[in-house]
């Protein structure tokens, strides 16, 4: 059995869609838990979920506005898949908020107009 599983999860990294839409399929398709998933990904070589990144990133620095310990990590090209240097900004969470409150309301603006 585990073979076969293997063999899914090879075949899903083969495909175009992300790996949360592949990890959602191999869950449907065996009734295995996450953690099977990117044990399976890892074994085969495969890039693990890149939330993992960002897990890292969090305890590191401060916020770049209020200068408070950064929680959080904000993606500026709003690509929560693409984790470079370049891309991630550290932010507190209040900060963080801030800015999709005022991304949110610039959204709503530009649809009304």
């Amino acid at each position: 059995m585990k073979i076969n599983n293997l063999n899914l999860v090879k075949e899903l990294s083969e495909t175009d869609k992300t790996i949360q839409e592949q990890e959602q399929e191999f869950i449907i398709k065996t009734q295995k838990c996450r953690s099977t998933f990117y044990r399976y990904r890892k074994r085969l070589g495969l890039k693990t979920n890149t939330k993992k990144v960002e897990y890292k990133l969090k305890d590191i620095g401060s916020c770049y506005f209020c200068l408070k310990d950064a929680k959080q990590i904000h993606h500026l090209n709003k690509d929560r898949s693409d984790n470079s240097k370049q891309n991630l900004l550290p932010l507190c969470g209040s900060c963080h908020n801030k800015i999709h409150r005022v991304l949110t309301t610039q959204n709503k603006v530009a649809k009304v107009a």
